[in-house]
């Protein structure tokens, strides 16, 4: 087990890697710098709360060893595993998952009993041209565009 200042730095770790993805305008290394902060998030919990034993050939996940390790955080551990498997489609969907790891800071730094770093409020818009992905999914609803036109 790490002690609390090495869960702390680990934590703030993760807080500037979702501040980092505020900042960037591409969809792509704005869904890896939330990935980055989501895993540091895990890092944390696993560090302060130590790693369970593991069956001989059956690797897992962070996530899955999450659940494990902190069962208040499965639910957490089960959408972001979902969310590595299947990224997201679209802008929306990118800028979605960074507030869900935002969130997810918040609930494990409360749950380590641990104050949350700070975030920023400001989310950088991404440059649609440069992402390959979609503004939004079906509907087509809630595009940068519209937004900065209303």
């Amino acid at each position: 087990m790490a002690d609390i200042e090495q869960v702390g730095r680990l934590l703030a770790d993760a807080a500037d890697a979702l501040t980092e993805a505020h900042w960037v305008r591409e969809a792509p290394e704005r869904l890896a710098a939330t990935r980055l902060g989501t895993l540091r998030v895990a890092a944390a919990v696993l560090a302060a709360r130590g790693r369970p034993g593991q069956a001989a050939g059956s690797p897992s996940s962070t996530w899955q060893v999450l659940a494990r390790v902190a069962p208040e955080l499965s639910e957490w551990a089960a959408h972001l595993e979902r969310a590595e498997r299947r990224p997201p489609a679209d802008v929306r969907g990118v800028d979605d998952l960074l507030r869900a790891g935002e969130d997810f800071l918040l609930v494990a730094a409360a749950t380590l009993g641990l104050p949350a770093p700070s975030l920023p409020a400001t989310l950088v818009p991404v440059s649609l041209s440069s992402t390959g992905l979609p503004a939004t999914g079906p509907g087509g609803a809630g595009r940068v565009e519209d937004a900065e036109a209303s």
